[in-house]
């Protein structure tokens, strides 16, 4: 999966990012990408709708797992990385029910991560 079938992706399951994410797409740019599905993520969040983060969760899992190689860095690089920070309005159990949601590749992804960067 390339960066233009990522956006689609996206688009198909937050239909307000389909004006920025067509900008994006002009730009070339898988990271740029990422951080609207991010930020759209984290509103998703912040508002507590659980099954629509579930369903995010689904499709940058499918990203991430289907992704070319320059399209998965940038899942790695821009929403792992900012996962801890989109959960931080989360209580414990909010925090705990969106992370058990998350596809397996991408929470091993993550975990490496929080541990690569602990150490």
């Amino acid at each position: 999966m390339n960066q233009y079938e990522a956006a689609d992706e996206i688009a198909m399951i937050v239909p307000g990012a389909a004006p920025d994410l067509y900008e994006a797409m002009k730009t070339k740019n898988p990271f740029k990408t990422i951080r609207i599905f991010s930020r759209h993520f984290k509103t998703i969040v912040d508002a507590h709708n659980l099954p629509m983060a579930e369903k995010c969760l689904h499709v940058i899992g499918r990203i991430y797992d289907k992704g070319d190689a320059i399209v998965k860095n940038a899942v790695e690089t821009v929403f792992i990385f900012s996962l801890d920070l989109i959960t931080d309005s989360c209580s414990a159990a909010e925090r705990n029910q969106v992370m058990s949601k998350m596809p397996i590749q991408v929470f091993t992804a993550y975990y490496r991560q929080v541990y690569k960067t602990a150490l």
